[in-house]
């Protein structure tokens, strides 16, 4: 359910928000815009700066759902305003999308949408209509993007292939040059990445934790396939001092490794290399059928000796 805080700012307040679906994206150019839109000055109310939902999915979780989200939602007053880049930021579909925009307008909170050009206003039909198209396309988006997403992992998972091309948490890319002049790349096994695997798996299994495994990796600076800390430290929130170790990845590699051992394999003996090169390797040419009109090289040497010569 969704719920705002009730009463007045003294002044008004314009908070942006933003939001990514993935760890890998970066809220940055949102929160650029926003404060670029903010700086046009034809905003009134003071500026309380972009809270950004980082690696929370719009279509799984509805804006009161994620934690920035509630939190926005819980500053604002009547008279506020929001900013954002696009409508799908705050619902990404069209039924989302649209109750959490009616709900802040009944309210008396001004919503200014950057790709809509200025404040939104539902009293102006060209601006519904607008909205309502927006939030249309962007549910058709996702819902697209998701079904190519599954039959790509349902060929990926047919073939013996990893669910995409990025390489697992002990193979690295090999780029080769292919039959057609083009550069491809295989995914082969890194030794040094399977014996930290395997250390981790020894060690878990012998009573260690994951933040002691971490700590030491740290202070030994290991690094992944990629030439990353394997291990890093992540700031606490503004209210505790100090740093936690990041076991994320850790604890990744005991599971996968578990895992594999539950399936009988191991990590020299995991099919995906091999496929991936047979993938993208070039399928030999079948050689050519035996004509049977052509001469056999082999000849036959006949005795004429008894052939008298005419």
């Amino acid at each position: 359910m969704i719920t705002t805080a009730r009463g007045y700012h003294d002044t008004p307040k314009v908070y942006g928000y933003a939001r990514v679906s993935t760890e890998k994206q970066d809220a940055r150019i949102q929160r650029a815009e926003i404060l670029k839109r903010f700086n046009e000055g034809d905003i009134p109310g003071e500026f309380s700066g972009t809270l950004a939902d980082e690696g929370v999915s719009g279509w799984t979780k509805e804006l009161h759902d994620r934690p920035h989200g509630k939190l926005l939602l819980s500053s604002l007053r009547k008279g506020d305003a929001v900013i954002i880049t696009h409508p799908d930021r705050l619902g990404r579909n069209i039924f989302d999308g649209l109750a959490v925009i009616k709900y802040l307008f009944d309210r008396g909170i001004r919503i200014y949408i950057i790709s809509m050009g200025g404040r939104l206003d539902l009293s102006d039909m060209s601006h519904l209509f607008l909205l309502n198209m927006l939030l249309l396309f962007a549910q058709w988006f996702s819902e697209s993007l998701s079904g190519k997403m599954k039959e790509s992992y349902a060929y990926r998972r047919d073939a013996g292939l990893p669910p995409c091309n990025n390489p697992r948490i002990w193979e690295r890319k090999e780029w080769i040059t292919g039959a057609d002049g083009k550069k491809h790349f295989r995914l082969v096994n890194d030794e040094r990445q399977c014996q930290l695997i395997r250390e981790i798996y020894r060690r878990k299994e012998a009573g260690e934790t994951y933040v002691a495994i971490a700590r030491d990796f740290y202070r030994r600076g290991e690094t992944t396939g990629k030439d990353k800390p394997w291990v890093k430290y992540i700031p606490r929130s503004a209210c505790k001092r100090g740093k936690y170790v990041d076991i994320a990845r850790v604890r990744k590699a005991y599971l996968t490794y578990q895992k594999l051992l539950e399936n009988g394999e191991d990590l020299t003996t995991t099919p995906s290399a091999a496929a991936c090169e047979a993938l993208r390797s070039p399928e030999p040419e079948p050689a050519p059928a035996p004509d049977s009109a052509a001469p056999s090289e082999t000849l036959l040497e006949l005795d004429l000796s008894e052939y008298t010569e005419l």
